[in-house]
């Protein structure tokens, strides 16, 4: 049953590259970019996602903008996960809350097929993050506690960073309250 919650609750995508992606100036991205670039970003929001009792993840909303606009990028959300999950059951969640959000099944399959080989099993303090960036590219970024974050996908589908991020940012979204401390309401 507790998997369950935590499959639910997840809210937890890409043509997949797992080699440095270009930067939207045409330099190669590593792992150490993803620092800086979320440096030059504003931390908008952050929340802790809770299911009953239990703390499943922290995440952090960040944008160019001191407001959120859904179309602007760049945009990139930071999870730390606060339990010992599967990489198969965030899959499974994120395609749950796609389906919540009503996005088409033939779309959902294609970036689910894609995302299955690239989300790792993560244990506590282990960390996801993802960047989309001005062209709309996304890339993943996982960070085992105490390393440096390491590229672990990416894809230039334009549609996906924002169907991926609307799982915690849409007006639609399963979870309005904690919407609301991602982007920076005081409730």
């Amino acid at each position: 049953m507790f998997r369950l919650f935590i499959i639910f609750s997840v809210l937890c995508g890409f043509n997949v590259h797992a080699d440095n992606k270009d930067n939207d100036d045409g330099t190669q991205a590593n792992s150490a970019d993803i620092i800086s670039e979320l440096q030059q970003l504003t931390a908008l929001g952050q929340g802790t996602m809770k299911v009953m009792f239990w703390k499943v993840y922290k995440a952090q909303f960040f944008t160019d903008n001191k407001d959120y606009q859904p179309a602007q990028f760049p945009q990139a959300l930071k999870i730390t996960y606060l339990r010992d999950i599967d990489g198969e059951d965030l899959v499974s969640a994120t395609d749950e809350q796609w389906q919540h959000l009503n996005i088409e099944k033939k779309r959902r399959d294609k970036w689910i097929t894609l995302l299955n080989p690239i989300f790792p099993n993560v244990t506590d303090q282990d960390t996801i993050i993802l960047y989309v960036d001005k062209k709309q590219h996304s890339r993943f970024y996982f960070q085992q506690q105490g390393s440096t974050p390491q590229l672990i996908g990416s894809i230039d589908d334009s549609a996906f960073g924002a169907a991926f991020l609307s799982i915690w940012l849409s007006k639609d979204t399963s979870r309005p309250k904690f919407r609301r401390k991602l982007l920076g309401a005081s409730s």
